[in-house]
């Protein structure tokens, strides 16, 4: 399971303090990084909607991109502008 975390500024840039400048938004069920992107962002419908996807929060959410973290088995990958980035906790 994959936990989403968006950034809270969305500013799509790399960057941030995790977990604090964040905010936990949904699970995916996998354990792909790419996967789970592909799954929390709206193609041709709302993302939320898709399988395998577990919304935690009481309202829509806008689509994962370049500046969010997914967190798998304790480690977070942050979004970039080209695949995924190791990040350390802060």
């Amino acid at each position: 399971m994959i936990k989403i975390w968006h950034k809270v500024d969305s500013n799509f840039r790399e960057g941030g303090s995790f977990p604090s400048d964040f905010e936990l938004i949904a699970t995916v069920e996998t354990d792909d990084l790419e996967h789970a992107f592909e799954r929390t962002n709206t193609i041709e419908h709302y993302w939320g909607e898709n399988e395998e996807v577990e919304i935690l929060v009481d309202r829509g959410c806008r689509s994962s991109s370049v500046g969010d973290v997914f967190e798998l088995n304790g480690e977070a990958h942050q979004v970039a502008s080209c695949g995924f980035v190791k990040i350390e906790k802060g």
